[in-house]
Order: structure tokens, then C-alpha cells, then sequence
């Protein structure tokens, strides 16, 4: 009894014998099950009054603690390495279908709690083997090819051969043309003589213009730009003109929110491919259609054109479009639900595969001290296929699989064979993949992979290049280790060897023709700042042998305090026959180099570069060769050069912006 209770009874609580014994007793006399006299009484065990039971119990927590981290850990190497390939290619099939299946993705995702590894880790599945096929329309992609004395004009350095990629200077071999804000400068070129400039406006309205691109075939200058100041609510814009009369023969517009990229396949009729990205915008019932126009007039879907895959998060359009460039001018276009701007898109004449990274949260701790390279989530990559011929798109599968596709470097198709550098911290691999066919599908099979010994503690790749079946990986953290892996048995790729420079290079290229068994590279001197960060101090170019199954560095070549734009755009760099030249930024001078082979005393071949040019020109510069002449050109001036580096002719224009339009656009806005 409590006390004031006792006070109230006049009662002692001292003068209650075994008060708490007779409470202990009332209760277990309530709780006691009640037996017949005559059965026997049985003896009660309690378990954990045993001395043996907290062994017993510390071996069942021991056994359930291993039991859960063997879970854990089988989980988590099945989402780094486990791959799977879902061929499950669906249409939609009404508006009111899209809405469901968008917001199931989004429910998915919600109540995913496990992370990106729910989605992806329930369909992770091996494939039975199947009879190997080559990927339709397939063939050997690589940037490679022979210079022949004929061909007499460089072009866009770029990745795949006969697919070109679009730039801000474009050269023909009678023509130069500049991008320069809201014209396209054009001038023409003859022996090192320069015409006068001609100037396209791109638009006739108040409005300035972000990032033109030009591509040219035999019968079109096609250039590609967003007007408006914001890609948020830009149309991007496609100008097709006559490459003789220069007057504009074709439009075509797309209300997307970006554009992700482009590629020109060249041939006897080439075809434009671009790939758009539009975030789906809510119409009340469901999601709006792409909203796209050619000539002014809008094309029109149905919902029943769009595309998607089951494991893939559908929250925005991944518009692809073809545009054939013949006499005729034809566009196709193919919709697919996606999971918004793809990372990296790799192009060969007949595919094209856009990979997508997704980070996975979920696994680890979510640190804010972010550094260069740091890789410290899981990450997933989606690569998505597409085959191409003549201008039909078709859809032909996925693959997921664990880390980072840095660039479209990473990814490369050969022999029927495709072959991607995932780089994660601490978990670096080249993986190689077979397309089969399973009845009526095409899936791709892993069959072989490099994921030991490629890069040092806290290492990520920073640069990928795919010749034949040798590839080149470059991983980091401040120094460079360089790794040559052969690729010739697709099923079991090796690491043949490697060398170690300080810095990195973000940017590596085999030479051909002459100089075939070199290679250039392009990158960053680095500081080292701790275990995890460096900073970077300037830039570097190198040379480097790479016939033997160690790379050997030739020559290094360092910038203190630069960052040439080539180390982060190829297109930058220019590349033909022994020739190699870019921006240093080094107060805008543009430098020549020749890579030319020597022969010491005891006849062993070796290789040098040597300084040919040097001049100042503005930042974003090209170089372009004609018969003989070098074509430099930027925004506002055309310099040309004879074969002995002497400057021919030279034109300055004004920077193509109508100030007096920019003002009044702002106003309006």
C-alpha cells in the first residue's frame, strides 16, 4: 500500500508481517496452473536460469549475426558484380497507360528501401548460353583508318570512323565555317588565300543563341542551337541550308529541355541522329506528348509510339531522331520513356548504346567532404542499345551492371563483341559482352572481364581508349598508372602490363598509319593534398610506345598553371597524319607539334615531338589542313599557313552577337 493510504486505515506498515511475500505469493497463485491432487506434481524448468544458457544464446546471436552479414555481403558483391540483361521491350498503349506507368516507376522507386539495388538486384539473372550471333547490323567500330595521300583535308577529331561529330569550326576543303553567337561565319578558302565573310544570321527574331554546333555533308550545312538564354525553356533548333546558295531549305524543332547529343553518319546518303531529352510535363489525366516541329508544323505521336523497359525508371522522353540528308530531306523520329540526360552515348554506323549512372545511397555513408574522383557510393550503370539502319531506329535492349561509364571512351563495339571500362573507387573493371539471340530476342551475355589489379588504393579511371583488341586504361588518384589489356579472347582478358607518371591523362589516343604502335596522351599535373585529395597544377602532353605489354613514355611535355580545353573535348584536339595540335590556353597560344620517328646508333626506332607552330588566337580555336595549308580559325579571326608554318592571309571579324537585339530580349523577358 502507499503510504497516505496506510495513514487513512490508521495501519502500521511495520506491523504487517511478510507484507511483500504475501503480494509475491497472491500473484503467483493467480498465474499457477491448477492440477488434480492426485497427478504428480512436475517440476518447472526456466531456460534462462540454467548456467549453460548464455552460451547457448551467445552462439544463436553469433550464428544470426553471420547468417545477416552472409546476406549482406552476398547482396552486396551481387549488385557490384552481378550483371543482367531485361529484353522486356513494351509500348504504351493509351494516355491513361503512360500515367500508370510512370507513377508505378515512381512508386517503385518511393518505396525502394533497399535503394537502386531493389530495382535492378530482383531481376538479376544469369543467361543460359545460346548460340552466338553477331549483333544485326554489326561491324567492327574504332577510330581508326588509313591517311591516303588523295585525301588531303582533316577533319573533326573524333571517335568512330565515317561518324562524325559536331563542332564549332567545320572545313570542306573550299570553305571554312565559325560558329560566332548568333551567325555562322563563312569564308572561302583557296591556297591559303581567304575570301570575305559571309554571315548567317540563325534566327530573325530578339533572341541570342546558346552553343551552335555545324555539321556539313555534300549538299548541307546543318547547324544545331538553342535560343533562349536557358536551357529550361529553350527549343532547340535544327537549320538545314544549301551548302552552295547558302539559303536555308529546312527546319526542325524540339521543345526538349536539351539536347544530349548528336552523330553524323556519313555515306552516300548520310543520316543525322539526335538525341533529345524532355522532362514529361503533367496535362491533368496524364503526360503531354514531345512537342517537336519541321517547317512550322508540329508532328504529331500517339501514345501507342512510345517504348519503354521494365526496369528502367520512365520519368522523362528520350526523343532519338533521324534526319537523312539526301536529295530528299527524311525524319524519323523514336520515343522511349527514360530516367532523364544520359551520361555518356557511344556511336558506331549501325548502333548506338546511352548509358546512364545511378548512385545508390543506400550502402554507405553519405560523406560531404566530395573531392575529384571520389567515388564513395555504389553506382549502377543502365546502357541502353539501339540498332540503325538507314534511318530506322529499333530498340534492341539494356544492360546493367556495377560502376561508372566516364565517357563515350568507355564503350566500344568490335566483332560482334561489346566491350565497357566501369571505374569505381577501389573496384576498377573492363567488362566484354556477346549479343545472343534467345528466340526472338537479342540479350547480351557477359563472357569475360578484367576487375583485379586495375588501379591503386583510392583509384578511379580517368581516361579509356579501345584499338582493335588492345584497350588503354588510365586510372588516378594524383599519379597515372597506365594499363594495356588484351582483348583477343573476349572471354578471358588479361592485363599484360603497365607504367606509372605522375599526373593522369583524361584524354588517350593510338596514332595510325605511320606512327601505328604510338600513342598521345592528354591530361593534368596533380598535387597530392592527402590520402584521398589532389588539386590540379597544369596540364600535360605525352607520348607514349605502346607496342611492347608496357606502355613506355617517349617524351612528356608540361603546362604550368593551364587547362587546354583538348583535355576535356576531343573535338579540340587536332589529329592528321604526324601532326598533333591545341589551345595550351597559355595566353591563348595555339601550338603545332610533329611526332616524327628517329633511329638511334644501334638502329632501334623510336619517336619525338617537335614545336612546328605557335600562335595566339582565341580560346575556343581549330585547326584545319587543306592541300598543303593550315586553316586556324576561331570565333572572329581565320589565320592561314603555308607547309613551311609561314602566316598567309588573316581575317578579323566582330563577335557575332546584334547587342542591340540581346537588350531588347532581356527587356522582354
Amino acid at each position: 500500500m502507499r503510504k497516505r493510504d496506510l495513514k487513512k486505515f490508521n495501519i502500521n506498515e511495520n506491523e504487517i508481517p511478510d507484507i511483500k511475500e504475501r503480494i509475491k505469493n497472491s500473484y503467483e497463485f493467480k498465474n499457477r496452473k491448477v492440477i488434480s491432487e492426485e497427478a504428480p506434481s512436475k517440476k518447472r524448468i526456466n531456460f534462462f536460469n540454467r548456467s549453460w544458457a548464455p552460451a547457448i544464446l551467445g552462439v544463436g546471436v553469433v550464428i544470426l549475426v553471420c547468417v545477416i552479414s552472409l546476406i549482406s555481403t552476398t547482396i552486396s558483391e551481387s549488385r557490384r558484380n552481378s550483371y543482367t540483361t531485361d529484353m522486356s521491350l513494351n509500348y504504351v498503349s493509351s494516355k491513361s497507360n503512360l500515367k500508370e506507368i510512370v507513377n508505378y516507376s515512381k512508386s517503385r522507386e518511393k518505396n525502394n528501401s533497399a535503394g537502386w539495388f531493389s530495382l535492378f538486384g530482383a531481376s538479376f539473372k544469369a543467361m543460359e548460353d545460346a548460340s552466338p550471333v553477331d549483333a544485326p547490323n554489326s561491324i567492327d567500330s574504332e577510330n581508326g583508318g588509313e591517311y591516303s595521300e588523295e585525301y588531303a583535308i582533316s577533319e573533326t577529331n573524333k571517335q568512330v570512323e565515317n561518324v562524325d561529330e559536331a563542332d564549332v569550326v567545320k572545313c570542306d576543303g573550299n570553305r571554312v565555317y565559325r560558329v560566332s553567337g548568333q551567325y555562322i561565319y563563312v569564308n572561302d578558302i583557296n591556297s591559303g588565300n581567304i575570301g570575305e565573310t559571309i554571315k548567317i544570321k540563325l534566327k530573325e527574331n530578339n533572341k541570342s543563341f546558346i552553343n551552335p554546333e555545324i555539321y556539313l555533308t555534300d549538299l548541307y550545312l546543318v547547324v544545331l542551337f538553342s535560343d533562349g538564354w536557358y536551357y529550361s525553356s529553350s527549343t532547340i533548333n535544327v537549320n538545314i541550308y544549301d551548302i552552295e546558295t547558302l539559303e536555308l531549305v529546312k527546319t526542325y524543332q524540339s521543345k526538349s529541355r536539351s539536347l544530349n547529343t548528336s552523330r553524323l553518319v556519313m555515306g552516300n546518303e548520310p543520316i543525322l541522329y539526335l538525341i533529345f531529352n524532355q522532362y514529361l510535363v503533367e496535362d491533368g489525366s496524364s503526360y503531354e506528348l514531345p512537342n517537336e516541329e519541321i517547317d512550322g508544323k508540329e508532328v504529331e505521336y500517339d501514345y501507342s509510339d512510345i517504348c519503354y523497359f521494365n526496369t528502367l525508371r520512365n520519368n522523362c522522353y528520350t526523343v532519338i531522331v533521324s534526319i537523312k540528308l539526301g536529295e530528299e530531306i527524311n525524319i524519323n523520329s523514336q520515343v522511349q520513356l527514360g530516367d532523364g540526360y544520359w551520361d555518356a552515348v557511344y556511336m558506331t554506323e549501325s548502333s548506338i548504346y546511352l548509358a546512364r549512372v545511378h548512385y545508390d545511397y543506400s550502402s554507405r555513408y553519405i560523406s560531404f567532404n566530395v573531392f575529384e574522383g571520389y567515388d564513395g557510393y555504389d553506382t549502377v550503370s543502365v546502357i541502353v542499345k539501339y540498332t540503325i539502319n538507314n534511318g530506322e531506329i529499333t530498340p534492341i535492349g539494356t544492360i546493367r551492371t556495377a560502376g561508372q561509364v566516364i565517357n563515350q571512351f568507355a564503350m566500344s563495339e568490335y566483332n560482334g563483341y561489346f566491350r565497357v571500362a566501369l571505374s569505381q573507387i577501389n573496384n576498377n573493371k573492363v567488362e566484354v559482352y556477346r549479343q545472343d539471340k534467345d528466340g526472338e530476342e537479342y540479350k547480351f551475355k557477359l563472357v569475360g572481364k578484367v576487375d583485379k589489379d586495375l588501379g591503386e588504393k583510392n583509384e578511379v579511371i580517368k581516361s579509356v581508349t579501345f584499338n582493335k583488341d588492345i584497350c588503354l586504361v588510365v586510372t588516378a588518384k594524383n599519379t597515372d598508372p597506365m594499363y594495356k589489356i588484351d582483348l583477343s579472347d573476349p572471354t578471358l582478358p588479361v592485363i599484360m602490363g603497365k607504367f606509372k607518371e605522375d599526373g593522369y591523362n583524361s584524354y588517350l589516343q593510338y596514332l595510325k598509319g605511320d606512327l601505328e604502335g604510338y600513342a598521345i596522351g592528354l591530361g593534368y599535373m596533380t598535387e597530392d593534398i592527402s590520402e584521398y585529395y589532389n588539386i590540379r597544377k597544369g596540364a600535360k602532353f605525352g607520348l607514349y610506345d605502346v607496342t611492347g605489354d608496357n606502355p613506355v613514355q617517349l617524351q612528356l611535355i608540361e603546362y604550368a598553371d593551364v587547362y587546354p580545353e583538348a583535355c576535356e573535348n576531343h573535338k579540340a584536339l587536332f589529329i592528321y597524319k604526324n601532326y598533333v595540335g591545341f589551345n595550351t590556353n597559355q595566353q591563348n597560344k595555339y601550338v603545332l607539334y610533329s611526332i616524327d620517328k628517329t633511329i638511334d646508333g644501334e638502329g632501334n626506332e623510336s619517336a619525338v615531338i617537335n614545336v612546328k607552330l605557335e600562335y595566339a588566337i582565341d580560346y575556343e580555336s581549330r585547326l584545319y589542313f587543306v592541300n598543303d595549308y593550315f586553316y586556324l580559325a576561331s570565333a572572329s579571326r581565320l589565320v592561314s599557313f603555308d607547309s613551311d608554318y609561314q602566316k598567309v592571309n588573316e581575317v578579323i571579324d566582330d563577335y557575332g552577337y546584334d547587342y542591340e537585339d540581346w537588350y531588347d530580349y532581356q527587356l522582354m523577358d
